[in-house]
């Protein structure tokens, strides 16, 4: 197992929903955590 590509691919994912919230509120939540995911998983 890769700890540290499952620790990017957590932190990229929980990041960018962290900034869409900041942008958009709840949607904005959702839909960074899944451009998040797709980036860095």
């Amino acid at each position: 197992t890769n700890w540290k590509k499952i620790g990017k691919c957590y932190a990229g994912t929980l990041g960018s929903a962290v900034l869409g919230f900041g942008a958009m509120g709840p949607v904005g939540y959702w839909a960074g955590a899944g451009v998040g995911y797709a980036s860095f998983c």
